[in-house]
């Protein structure tokens, strides 16, 4: 039986992903516009991936997938602290089921993790302009096997219509429960205050 989470709950995992890199807004000495907008797309999906993994956690032997999100391995761990020995797989974040099964150097009682089922699939571009963008990461989730999914795209006054159009038609494609959230790129974020920004996030389940 899979851990579902309601879009009530999703809504609030992104809000409070969004809080959290709002706090990171100010520019870094020397840092140009577009290195500090990728450093908070970054920053919004490696804190929705914690918010993941915290409904998820590996002790129950689940794992989530997201680049610069795990700790730097120790040679003591346990396996299951331990990991794969990866960060991204596939996708922006990737929530699976794993199982530990041992290696061939069974003498020295080595175990190694491999991924039973997917569980979540989450792909995100905040570009506003390029539809095409869009579509080669949405196209990710149409061929992922996990029974939830989710796009995360830009929010812009008077765009969201066509944003949702264009993704209607690969939406139909796409096996699983599938969610569509908008958020403003970060750019805008110096236009607003906290709870300005938070008002901006929208989620639809599919069919939106």
């Amino acid at each position: 039986m899979d851990r579902d989470l309601s879009s009530k709950q999703l809504e609030t995992l992104l809000n409070e992903s969004l809080s959290e890199t709002w706090k990171c807004r100010k520019p870094r000495n020397g840092e140009s516009d577009k290195s500090r907008h990728g450093r908070l797309s970054q920053a919004f999906v490696n804190a929705t991936a914690k918010k993941f993994s915290c409904f998820f956690p590996h002790q129950e032997s689940y794992w989530t997938f997201c680049r610069s999100f795990h700790k730097p391995e120790e040679p003591d761990e346990d396996p299951k602290e331990k990991g794969f020995g990866l960060h991204e797989l596939l996708f922006d974040i990737h929530v699976c089921q794993f199982e530990m099964i041992p290696s061939l150097k069974e003498s020295k009682n080595i175990f190694l993790p491999i991924v039973k089922r997917a569980i979540w699939h989450i792909e995100s571009e905040l570009d506003e302009h390029d539809s095409g963008k869009w579509l080669k990461d949405f196209n990710k989730l149409v061929v992922g096997s996990a029974p939830f999914k989710m796009f995360i795209g830009p929010y812009k006054d008077g765009q969201n219509e066509a944003i949702k159009k264009t993704l209607r038609t690969p939406a139909e494609y796409a096996s699983g429960k599938l969610f569509l959230a908008l958020i403003p790129h970060p750019r805008h974020w110096k236009n607003f205050s906290k709870k300005e920004l938070l008002k901006r996030v929208c989620l639809w389940q599919y069919p939106w």
